[in-house]
């Protein structure tokens, strides 16, 4: 039953069964069922076999991180300038669903609201970033 069998299914893999109507494999079952260390053990089966099956969100990153990394890979290693677009159409694809896994888009809408709050941020933050790359380059520089 923990691998998703019916009762009557689970009594058949577990049994000798096979000279048993289907109605003698359903009570024998339910009879299982009904034995309270029986139904305890299914239960407790079901829960483990669910936690090691979890699909959480930190798996999805990750596996869809390595498909990003192979489309982008095959993307700037493109021999004689030719464009594969089934790896463009995957970079782009699990790129938009990274963002959306890692909310992305949620603190793009947020800064969007900000800047529309207080439009002479935008200029602030423009300036500011003026003269550190300024800073940056006469350090590089020597200017």
């Amino acid at each position: 039953m923990i691998e998703g069998a019916n009762p009557s299914g689970a009594y058949r893999s577990a049994y000798a069964a096979a000279g048993m109507s289907a109605k003698s494999v359903a009570n024998e079952a339910n009879k299982l069922m009904n034995d309270p260390e029986i139904s305890r053990m299914v239960r407790e089966g079901e829960q483990e076999a669910m936690a090691e099956s979890v699909w959480c969100r930190a798996r999805a990153i990750s596996q869809l991180e390595q498909v990003n990394q192979r489309c982008f890979d095959a993307l700037v290693s493109g021999e004689g300038g030719v464009l594969d677009r089934s790896a463009l159409s995957g970079f782009l694809e699990t790129s938009d669903r990274l963002n959306r896994l890692c909310f992305v888009d949620v603190e793009t809408e947020d800064a969007k609201a900000s800047f529309k709050a207080d439009p002479e941020r935008l200029k602030r933050v423009n300036d500011e970033s003026c003269r550190v790359f300024e800073s940056k380059l006469s350090t590089i520089t020597g200017l």
